[in-house]
């Protein structure tokens, strides 16, 4: 059945008895030979991203080869896509999102609220740097210049909630930052 998972400090879950060790010798024998055993990856998704990043750093040391160029050469498209995916930095996927979003040009799109209003101050800054070193613009001038009404103020005041954490005051609340950003767009409606 599914792997019981465990929330972990971090804010991620942990996998029980997780050796990384062990599922890196797993996936190397899934990928020896012609052909690769995708059902052997498949597990791969239910690590959390920093146990992803200890099975690609014992692969490394134990077979002195990258795990993830060695997935990328070994698997389909499609689950190629996922997997790699999975390594990645979520806050990097985020930007990614935010820019796809305003490139497609959909008229009431709210990707980059729904994903500012539920991430953390850290995390809203890494999608900043991001955003940043991938598109060469800053996030908060590329809000405002897509974003209109209702939707910039939110956006904006969203974004800049970061700057107000580095100066010491409480976390946010996540439940209060939600219903303030109810009240917020539909004053600008």
């Amino acid at each position: 059945g599914m792997m019981q998972q465990q929330a972990a400090g971090d804010g991620w879950w942990s996998t029980p008895g997780f050796d990384a060790k062990r599922v890196a010798e797993t996936l190397h024998a899934a990928m020896k030979g012609v052909g690769c055993d995708d059902s052997k990856l498949v597990p791969l998704v239910t690590y959390a991203p920093r146990e992803l990043e200890a099975i690609r750093t014992a692969f490394q040391q134990q077979y002195g080869k990258d795990l993830l160029h060695e997935l990328k050469s070994e698997t389909r498209f499609s689950f190629e896509t996922v997997i790699v995916g999975l390594f990645r930095d979520p806050q990097e996927l985020d930007a990614e999102h935010i820019e796809k979003s305003y490139s497609a040009n959909l008229k009431d799109d709210y990707t980059a609220l729904e994903i500012l209003v539920s991430r953390s101050a850290a995390e809203k800054r890494r999608i900043e740097d991001f955003y940043q070193r991938k598109y060469n613009q800053k996030l908060s001038q590329v809000l405002a210049t897509r974003e209109s009404g209702g939707t910039r103020l939110l956006a904006t005041s969203l974004l800049s909630v970061t700057r107000d954490d580095e100066a010491g005051t409480q976390p946010v609340n996540d439940a209060q930052a939600r219903a303030d950003a109810v009240m917020l767009y539909k004053a600008g409606e």
